[in-house]
């Protein structure tokens, strides 16, 4: 199972790349990009089943990136991480059936939980099919 990062602040990545407990979750391959444009780029190459992102970026925003991978990977769970509470952006997230969204700064424990529990949805929905 593949997992794509995608932050515009190098920091953030690194920070969930080092706090993370990958040794419970034991994803195939950790793909990272800084951008909407990067991170198209690696999905049109392999594809993923889970994306965690956040929402504001230079170009464009984390939530037209969702929408653009519901277009073309519906299969994709889509995580949220963001700095920002506001409802307009929550609702924003529920519209493109995210499947949770996360505040910064997050507890490494509960974004390990939340990818496992993202796993456990890509695994069933595997299994059903």
């Amino acid at each position: 199972m593949r997992l794509l990062i995608v932050d515009d602040e190098y920091f953030a990545i690194r920070g969930i790349m080092d706090g993370v407990n990958w040794e419970v979750l034991q994803f195939d391959e950790i793909l990272q990009a800084g951008s909407y444009g990067q991170a198209v780029e690696l999905l049109e190459r392999q594809p993923v089943e889970i994306l965690l992102c956040d929402i504001e970026m230079p170009d464009e925003s984390g939530l037209e990136l969702i929408e653009w991978v519901n277009g073309h990977y519906p299969d994709t769970e889509c995580i949220i991480l963001s700095c920002h509470d506001e409802f307009d952006f929550a609702r924003q997230a529920v519209r493109l059936k995210c499947l949770d969204y996360i505040l910064k700064p997050v507890r490494y424990e509960f974004l390990t939980e939340v990818l496992g529990k993202a796993m456990e949805t890509v695994e069933k929905k595997h299994r059903q099919s």
